[in-house]
C-alpha cells in the first residue's frame, strides 16, 4: 500500500473517501459547527436580554420583540488591501468589522470614538471587491451609532473633508448674473416643462439639470415605463431631477431606464431607500431654522450616502408654523411687524388722553420676542394670529451666507440655494453666493430702524429714529387731533407703516390691528371679519373657578361601554377610560354608575364624552342637558366633555351651528354647573369634527349645515370660551402620515390643510385659547384583516396594523415632547363594527386578537424607545 511520509519519519496511509468525509466534519465542528456539537446554541436575543456584547465595545442589539439566535463574527483584519484600495478617500476606519448571521431582526450598536465626529457605515461586498453603504443612526448624545447587520462584514468610518458642488436653484426668468454663474457647478431649472421649456445657456463648468415639477411627475408616472422614459429622451436633456411629493411608486423603473444623470428632489427626511440609491442625488429642501435643518441633514445622510446628499437652502424669508415653513418674500417678512398701534397701557381707561400724559405707540402690537442679530442683519420675531403663534425670520445676504457656511460643515455632495436671484429674495442675496464661494465677508448688514412723525395740523409737531422694537414715548403739549406715523428703514428700502389719528383732550381712535389667517386651507381674514375676543363675556356670569388642567401628558383608550380588554389597555400605559353616553331628554343621571364602577375596578380615570342621543337634531333642550350634567357631576367622574362635534348638522340643529350659540348655551353653565358640585372634574370642550368641507362658503355653509372648525373655533374665542374649559377637545382621526409629517397625506393636492396632520391640529387648538389640548379622539384607520376600506377613506387604503403602531407611539411621544397635550385618547380600543363607517379599523386589537398598538404605546409611556 502507497504511504506517504510524514515530517517525524510518521508514514500517513492514504487518504480515503471516508477519511475526507471525517474530515470535513472536524472542520466544521471547528469552525462553525461546534457550539452545536457540544450542545450549545448561538446566542439568543429576547425583550428581556436584548443585548450580545463583543469586543472593542461592540455589540448586537434585538429590534422588536420577536427573540432572534445571532452567530456573530468579528474582523479585525477587514482592511486587507484589496480593501484599502477600494475605500473612498473621505473614509478612516473608526472599528472593526462584524458580521452577524441571524433569522431575526438585529442591529450592530457601534461606539463612538469622538461624540463631535462624523460617522458613516459601510459593508464589504468581497464578491463586487466594493464598500456598499449601510443606513444608520447616529446617537452622540449617548456616542452610539446604531446600524441594521449584515452577513457581509460591517465597520464604521470617520467621514472627513470632501470636494462639494455649489449650486443654485431658479427658475428661467430669474437666472444668476454671469458674475454669479462663474462661482456655479450646478444650476437646477425648476418647473421645467417637457417640450415647452428651454433651457438655457451656461458656461461648460456649470451642470445644468432641469427639474420636472411635481404635478409633471406625477403624470409621467401614470404612463407606462417606456412611454415616460420616450418622453424626457425626446427633450434631449442633459440632465433631470424629479420632484417628489409622497408616493412615486415606478419612477424607479423610469430612473433606472434613463442613461443621463437623475436626482430627486424631496421636501421632508423621508426618502424611498431603493430610489435614493438608484439616482445619482437626492436634493432635500431643508426648513427654515438652523436646528431643524442640521437635525434633517443628518437624518438624511443616515438614510442615503452623503456623496449624494445635496441639501438645497432658501434664500427667501420665512414663516414657521409648528413644523410647516412658508416662503414669504423680504418685504412681505418685514410687513409682519404691524402698523403703527396705540400701546393700550398708556391709553388712559374710559377718556382720552391729556396734555402731559405720555401716550406710546409701536408697530404692530403682535409681534414679540424681537432678536435682531447685527453681525448678519437676520431679523426674528414671533407673531399671533387666530391659529397661535408663529415665527418669523428675515433672511439678509449676510445671514445667507452665514448658513450656507453652517450648513457646509455636515459634508455632503454640494449645497444649493434656492430663490437668490427673484426680486422677493432678500437685497444681495445674489452677492452672498458669490461671496460664500470665494470665502468673502458680504457688505455691512441692514439696520432697521423706524422713523417716527407726528404732525398736526399739517404742522409736523415730532421726529425721530428709534430701532425696530423700541415704541415710540410722546408727551402731548396741547389739545387737538394728532396723526402719528412711521416708516420701516432697512437699508435702501423704506417701507410705509400707516399712521394712527389719536385725540388728546377729546374723542381717542384706537385702531383694531387686523390678524393673518395663515392655517392651511383657512382664507385671509380682514376688517369686519376679525375675532375680537373678550376675556369674560358680559353675557355670561364670571367662571366659579379658573380653569386648570393640572398634571402631567395621559392616555386612555374609548370603549364601546364595557372594558373588554383592561390588561391590553394597561400594557399601552393607558391611565384613562372613555365612554360616550348618548343623552336623550329626561335621562337620569345614574346610568353613568355602571361605567364610573368598571373605570374604578380597573383603577382607570373615567372621561365621560356627553353627547346628544338624537342626530340631526332639530332643537336642543338646553336646561334638561345642563341639569343632566350637573346630576352626572354628583357622581364624581374625572372628566366630563361637553356635547361632540357640533359643528356639524350630524350633532346639532341646521342652521344654529355657531361657537358662540355653543359657548353661551351650554360650555359656559355647563362649567360652572359642574365645578360647583366638584370643582376637581377636569371639563373639556366638546371636540370638534375637523374639516376644510364649508371653506369655499366662507367657513360655513350657506345651508347652516355645518362649520369649518377653523372658524368655529374663532367663534368660541370670541365668545371667552378659554374662561369655561380645563382642557381644549380635539378629534383627529383623517391621519394618514407620521404625527411629525407636515406633507405627504393621500388626500393632500399638496396645500397641507392642517385637518390632516396632528401638528397642525395641536398648534390651532391649543393656540386658539391657551389652554391645554385633550384629544378625546385620536386614531388611524387600517384595514388589515377586514378587507378594503370603504371609497370615502380611500386615504386610508395604504395604512397597514403596523402603520397605525407606530404612529400612535409616535403621537404619544410627540404630546409628552410638546408639554401642550394633557391627554390623548386612542380611538378605539376594541370597536368591532365594520362598514361604512369603519369604526372596527381603527381599534388597536385586531382581529386576531393582538395589539401591536399596545406594545409600541407601552415603550413610549414607560419611557422607553419603541423602535
Amino acid at each position: 500500500m502507497l504511504r506517504s511520509v510524514l515530517p517525524g519519519g510518521f508514514a500517513s496511509p492514504r487518504l480515503t473517501l471516508g477519511h475526507l468525509i471525517v474530515m470535513v466534519i472536524v472542520v466544521y465542528m471547528v469552525g462553525f459547527g461546534i457550539a452545536a456539537a457540544l450542545g450549545t446554541r448561538p446566542p439568543r436575543l429576547t425583550p428581556q436580554t436584548p443585548l450580545l456584547r463583543l469586543e472593542d465595545g461592540l455589540s448586537v442589539l434585538l429590534v422588536g420583540d420577536a427573540p432572534a439566535r445571532v452567530r456573530a463574527e468579528t474582523h479585525t483584519d477587514l482592511l486587507t488591501p484589496e480593501a484599502t484600495r477600494a475605500l473612498p478617500a473621505h473614509l478612516t476606519p473608526a472599528s472593526i468589522g462584524v458580521s452577524v448571521r441571524t433569522a431575526g431582526t438585529v442591529e450592530v450598536v457601534f461606539p463612538m470614538p469622538d461624540p463631535n465626529g462624523i460617522y458613516d457605515v459601510y459593508r464589504w461586498d468581497q464578491r463586487r471587491a466594493t464598500w456598499v453603504f449601510v443606513p444608520s443612526t447616529s446617537q452622540p448624545q449617548i456616542a452610539q451609532v446604531r446600524a441594521r447587520a449584515h452577513n457581509d462584514p460591517i465597520a464604521l468610518f470617520e467621514v472627513g473633508e470632501f470636494p462639494q458642488m455649489l449650486g443654485a436653484s431658479t427658475i428661467s426668468d430669474e437666472l444668476p448674473g454671469a458674475g454669479t454663474l462663474v462661482a456655479l457647478n450646478l444650476l437646477l431649472i425648476e418647473d421645467f416643462e417637457l417640450g415647452a421649456s428651454a433651457l438655457p445657456s451656461v458656461q461648460s463648468s456649470t451642470r445644468i439639470m432641469p427639474v420636472l415639477s411635481s404635478q409633471t411627475t406625477a403624470g409621467l408616472l401614470e404612463q407606462r415605463t417606456q412611454a415616460a422614459v420616450s418622453a424626457i429622451e425626446e427633450a434631449d436633456l442633459p440632465a433631470v431631477v424629479f420632484d417628489v411629493h409622497g408616493d412615486a411608486e415606478g419612477l424607479h423603473d423610469v430612473v433606472a431606464a434613463l442613461d443621463i444623470p437623475t436626482g430627486i428632489r424631496i421636501h421632508s427626511e423621508h426618502v424611498d431607500d431603493s430610489l435614493a440609491r438608484a439616482v445619482d442625488y437626492v436634493f432635500v429642501d431643508l426648513p427654515a431654522s438652523e436646528t431643524g435643518a442640521l437635525l434633517m441633514l443628518q437624518q438624511m445622510t443616515g438614510q442615503v450616502e452623503r456623496t449624494k446628499v445635496i441639501p438645497v437652502v432658501s434664500a427667501m424669508s420665512s414663516l414657521t408654523w409648528h413644523r410647516s415653513s412658508y416662503a414669504l418674500g423680504y418685504e412681505e417678512a418685514l410687513s409682519l411687524l404691524g402698523d403703527v398701534t396705540l400701546l393700550p397701557e398708556t391709553q388712559p381707561v374710559l377718556r382720552n388722553p391729556e396734555p402731559g400724559e405720555p401716550v406710546g405707540f409701536t408697530l404692530g402690537g403682535s409681534a414679540v420676542d424681537l432678536i435682531h442679530d447685527t453681525s448678519t442683519g437676520e431679523l426674528s420675531f414671533t407673531i399671533y394670529a387666530e391659529n397661535g403663534e408663529q415665527q418669523v425670520h428675515v433672511m439678509t445676504a449676510g445671514a445667507l451666507v452665514e448658513r450656507l457656511g453652517t450648513m457646509s460643515e455636515w459634508p455632503t455632495a454640494g449645497i444649493v440655494v434656492a430663490g437668490a436671484f427673484g426680486e422677493d429674495a432678500a437685497p444681495q442675496a445674489a452677492e452672498a453666493v458669490t461671496a460664500f464661494k470665494a470665502g468673502q465677508p458680504i457688505s455691512a448688514p441692514p439696520d432697521y430702524q423706524v422713523s417716527w412723525s407726528v404732525s398736526s395740523g399739517g404742522s409736523t409737531v415730532v421726529e425721530t429714529t428709534a430701532a425696530v422694537g423700541e415704541p415710540l414715548i410722546w408727551q402731548p403739549e396741547a389739545d387737538g387731533a394728532y396723526a402719528v406715523s412711521a416708516e420701516l428703514i432697512a437699508g435702501s428700502l423704506v417701507l410705509d407703516k400707516g399712521q394712527q389719528m389719536v385725540e388728546v383732550g377729546g374723542n381717542v381712535v384706537v385702531q383694531v390691528p387686523d390678524f393673518e389667517g395663515v392655517v392651511a386651507g383657512a382664507p385671509d381674514l380682514e376688517g369686519g371679519d376679525q375675532p375680537t375676543p373678550a376675556a369674560v363675556n358680559p353675557n355670561l356670569p364670571p367662571p366659579v373657578v379658573p380653569p386648570s388642567a393640572p398634571g402631567r401628558f395621559e392616555l386612555g383608550g374609548q370603549v364601546n361601554h364595557v372594558i373588554y380588554h383592561p390588561a391590553q389597555m394597561k400594557q399601552a400605559g393607558m391611565r384613562w377610560v372613555k365612554f360616550q353616553v348618548a343623552w336623550e331628554d329626561g335621562m337620569s343621571p345614574d346610568v353613568v354608575l355602571p361605567l364610573l364602577a368598571q373605570g374604578e375596578e380597573q383603577n382607570m380615570k373615567v372621561l365621560l364624552s356627553i353627547a346628544g342621543q338624537v342626530k340631526y337634531p332639530d332643537s336642543i333642550n338646553f336646561d334638561s342637558y345642563l341639569d343632566f350634567v350637573e346630576g352626572v357631576a354628583y357622581y364624581s367622574p374625572d372628566a366630563i366633555e361637553v356635547w361632540n362635534e357640533g359643528n356639524l348638522a350630524f350633532e346639532w340643529p341646521r342652521g344654529q351651528i355657531n361657537g358662540v350659540t355653543y359657548v353661551e348655551e351650554m360650555l359656559a353653565p355647563a362649567y360652572n354647573r359642574i365645578k360647583r358640585v366638584n370643582p376637581n372634574i377636569m371639563v373639556i370642550s366638546g371636540a370638534l369634527a375637523p374639516t376644510g368641507a364649508f371653506f369655499a362658503e366662507g367657513g360655513c355653509a350657506k345651508d347652516g349645515s355645518g362649520c369649518d372648525d377653523w372658524i368655529y373655533l374663532q367663534q368660541m374665542a370670541q365668545a371667552g370660551a378659554a374662561n369655561y374649559m380645563d382642557c381644549v377637545g380635539v378629534h383627529f382621526n383623517a391621519g394618514a402620515t407620521s404625527p411629525y409629517a407636515t406633507e405627504g397625506h393621500p388626500a393632500d393636492p399638496g396645500y397641507q390643510h392642517y385637518s390632516w396632520y396632528f401638528g397642525s391640529m395641536v398648534e390651532l387648538y391649543g393656540g386658539t385659547f391657551g389652554r391645554p389640548v385633550c384629544f378625546t379622539e385620536l386614531g388611524y384607520l387600517s384595514g388589515d384583516g377586514y378587507g378594503a376600506v370603504p371609497a370615502r377613506f380611500n386615504w386610508a387604503g395604504n395604512t397597514r396594523v403596523s402603520d397605525q403602531a407606530q404612529w400612535l407611539a409616535e403621537a404619544a411621544r410627540y404630546s409628552r415632547e410638546l408639554g401642550t397635550v394633557r391627554m390623548l385618547i386612542v380611538w378605539n380600543v376594541d370597536f368591532v363594527y365594520w362598514g361604512d363607517d369603519p369604526m372596527a379599523g381603527y381599534a388597536i386589537v385586531r382581529p386576531d386578537g393582538s395589539c401591536p398598538a399596545c406594545s409600541t404605546l407601552g415603550r413610549v409611556m414607560s419611557g422607553e424607545a419603541y423602535e
